[in-house]
């Protein structure tokens, strides 16, 4: 027969099992949303990233336009001027 302190022992080891057990679980599941995290903020880059070149695009054309209407001869605005 077992004495019990080896079965209060026991039942602290087995407690310590199932704690590290949840433990790992958890970390487990923490990793996974942080890489689901990790994908969306990715994702969000990547299309600000797409959205802004094609702004900085649009901002080149819309110069090119304002020079070239400017260089054929038609008066800017009073005030306006070609600061770019």
């Amino acid at each position: 027969t077992e004495s019990p302190e080896r079965l209060q022992a026991e039942r602290r080891r087995l407690r310590n099992r199932l704690a590290a057990s949840r433990c790992r679980r958890r970390k487990l599941e923490r990793i996974a949303r942080l890489e689901q995290r990790v994908r969306g903020l990715r994702a969000q880059n990547a299309a600000l990233a797409a959205a802004a070149a094609g702004l900085r695009a649009q901002v080149r054309r819309l110069r090119g336009s304002v020079r070239d209407h400017a260089g054929s001869g038609c008066p800017l605005p009073h005030g306006a001027a070609l600061g770019f």
